[in-house]
C-alpha cells in the first residue's frame, strides 16, 4: 500500500489542504499532483474501485472517489478538490 505521504512530500505543505469528516476525506491539492496520483495508480481511474489510504504512515481504510472538481480557471496556482469516501467493511 503506497503511502500519499510519498508524493505529498515533493509539494509544499501549505499547497495541500485534507479535511477528515466521519467517512469523508476532502483533499485539495495541486493539479499536477492530482495528475500523477491517477497516473500512478495510487488512485484508480476506475470511479467504482475502492483503495486504500494511508495518512501519516497510518491506515484508516478503504476509499472510492466520489467528486472530482477542477479549477474554474486555467492558472497554475489552482488547486483541485477530490472527495473520498469510505468503504463499507465486508
Amino acid at each position: 500500500m503506497r503511502d500519499f505521504s510519498d508524493n505529498l512530500l515533493l509539494y509544499p505543505e501549505h499547497r495541500i489542504k485534507i479535511k477528515i469528516e466521519m467517512d469523508k476525506i476532502i483533499i485539495k491539492l495541486p493539479s499536477f499532483l492530482a495528475l500523477e496520483l491517477f497516473r500512478s495508480a495510487i488512485i484508480p481511474q476506475n470511479e467504482d474501485e475502492a483503495f486504500p489510504v494511508r495518512l501519516d504512515g497510518k491506515d484508516i481504510g478503504l476509499f472510492r472517489v466520489i467528486d472530482l472538481r477542477y479549477p474554474l480557471s486555467s492558472g497554475t496556482d489552482e488547486l483541485i478538490s477530490m472527495t473520498f469516501t469510505r468503504m463499507g467493511e465486508g
